[in-house]
């Protein structure tokens, strides 16, 4: 690839200009530049003899890069190898070829290097960073050639250090927060950043200052004003969380416990109760409706026969169907008088339960303003129900 005859190189010319095209999408949906993001290109590392690790250096530089909020990745599938054949420039790129790629990528900063093998089975890199109008800025680095994993720790840190070396300086700085054991969230300036662990959080962020500020449930909010972030530095903030206590503690009364299935059966009664009283108001209906339907049948039956029950029904219809009004209204009441009554019983005991529930300070029942009253209703023509009043 450092001697490619001439047509070879127009290959790479047409090849770029292909890649050119299929990539132009891509990178306008590249990560947008904040305030402060300076966009960036990182090319393909070049390497003949150790492309693996050349590989996983690139995507370690590119995933800093993307994390670092001073930064922009603009993205780009380009390699130092292919614009230094496509643009006929020496293995080394000069100063004018530097210049030519970074016409071709539209860009006024890129990311390059090369990586070689290097003695005691290791790989010396050597990455720069070109931007117009400003001098070369390079930074070395040898390692074990078995960093072959972009996310690797190590090759991250390397390359963290080797962006730091070409930027001339760390762009970002830490702020790593301590609360014990504590699960919750990290808030920094109002804006929720990450999640703690074992009571433990790191955010990477631009220098500054901010407010830190730590979310857990069952705890009041624990905030710091005012932490000063230094590049490359990492700021350590120690924050007190203090439990929300109610005046009697569940844990240790298991008050709260009773309470809650105290309260469940009273609503559970007075649940039943509502639904009974339904159930007798339906039938006291009912009853009202075949006493009348009894009063006229039995109008039709002659007034020699005292009982309706006792004559034939074959014999004498009118008798019969009287008989089956009185047999149905006898039997709406007594259903009515027993489920009613049992609601009433239900009621009365649910609303009793919640009027003397004083299991935690600052309930309405405690305080004695809960008031409940049931209000069965019937009427023969407009049916029945139960009213249910439950006041605050």
């Amino acid at each position: 690839m450092r001697a490619l005859p001439r047509l070879v190189a127009l290959g790479w010319l047409l090849l770029l200009v292909v890649l050119a095209m299929l990539t132009g999408s891509r990178s306008a949906r590249a990560e947008a530049p904040g305030a402060r993001a300076t966009p960036v290109h990182v090319l393909a590392i070049d390497s003949d003899d150790a492309e693996d690790q050349a590989d996983a250096l690139t995507g370690a530089l590119r995933s800093r890069i993307r994390a670092a909020p001073a930064w922009s990745l603009q993205e780009t599938q380009h390699s130092l190898g292919m614009l230094t054949a496509a643009l006929r420039c020496p293995a080394k790129p000069d100063a004018a070829c530097l210049q030519r790629i970074g016409d071709q990528l539209h860009t006024d900063r890129f990311i390059w290097g090369v990586l070689t093998k290097a003695p005691g089975q290791q790989v010396s890199a050597e990455v720069h960073l070109w931007a117009r109008g400003k001098p070369d800025a390079t930074a070395k680095e040898t390692y074990s050639d078995n960093l072959k994993d972009q996310n690797d720790e190590v090759l991250r840190k390397i390359a963290a250090r080797i962006l730091d070396r070409v930027s001339g300086g760390p762009a970002t700085g830490t702020i790593t927060v301590h609360v014990g054991d504590a699960e919750g969230a990290l808030w920094i300036n109002g804006q929720r950043r990450q999640s703690l662990e074992h009571g433990t959080a790191s955010v990477e962020v631009a220098p500054g200052t901010y407010t830190v500020e730590v979310r857990s449930s069952g705890f009041a909010p624990a905030q710091q004003a005012g932490v000063v972030v230094t590049p490359g530095q990492e700021t350590h903030v120690a924050l007190q969380l203090q439990a929300v206590h109610t005046t009697e503690s569940p844990v240790t009364s298991g008050e709260g416990s009773h309470t809650d299935v105290r309260r469940i059966v009273a609503w559970t009664l007075v649940g039943a109760g509502a639904v009974a009283g339904v159930i007798a108001a339906v039938e006291g209906v009912r009853f009202l409706s075949l006493r009348s339907d009894l009063d006229n049948d039995r109008n039709k039956v002659p007034s020699n026969i005292p009982d309706v029950c006792a004559v034939n029904g074959a014999t004498n219809p009118a008798a019969g169907t009287a008989c089956n009004d009185f047999n149905g209204a006898k039997s709406a009441r007594t259903t009515g008088v027993l489920v009613g009554s049992a609601g009433l019983v239900a009621l009365a005991a649910g609303a009793a339960l919640l009027l003397t529930d004083h299991g935690k300070e600052g309930d309405v029942q405690a305080q004695g303003t809960l008031g409940l009253r049931v209000l069965p209703y019937a009427a023969p023509r407009e049916g029945g129900g139960v009213n249910v009043a439950l006041t605050f």
